[in-house]
């Protein structure tokens, strides 16, 4: 089960780690291909409220989605639950606290640079289940 409370964010952390695998929001469809290749299974989806009107999803496996808006070719939210972690180092499976230790607390564990987000998901016994870039 994944928690959710009240938004309040951290200190800006450094931008450089705010990417998964190198990549972050605003690149281009060309650098999410370099650095990964063709996806193992791309749609176009409609988006919801407050989300671009079509997003494109580019599943790598079952543990890293990224998504872009179709007609710039640019990722938009990127999502990872399995072996791919950000430039920090942190990965899904590791202890929230790892987080709290390079960046300091932060209700909800939100952390920003500028205008990016980066957002970690627990269970209960603070084990990170997701991380989300926006």
């Amino acid at each position: 089960m994944l928690m959710l409370s009240s938004v309040c964010f951290a200190e800006d952390i450094p931008r450089e780690d705010i990417s998964i695998v190198g990549i972050t929001i605003g690149d281009s469809d060309e650098k999410v291909k370099e650095a990964l290749g063709q996806p193992d299974y791309f749609t176009v989806k409609n988006g919801k409220r407050g989300e671009p009107v079509y997003i494109a999803v580019l599943r790598y496996g079952k543990s890293l989605v990224i998504e872009e808006e179709p007609f710039n070719r640019s990722v938009w939210r990127i999502r990872t639950i399995g072996k791919y972690g950000t430039s920090g180092k942190i990965y899904p499976g590791d202890n929230i606290d790892k987080v709290r230790t390079l960046y300091g607390e932060a209700e909800d564990n939100i952390y920003k640079s500028g205008k990016l987000t980066l957002r970690f998901f627990t269970d209960r016994s603070g084990k990170i289940k997701t991380i989300i870039i926006y």
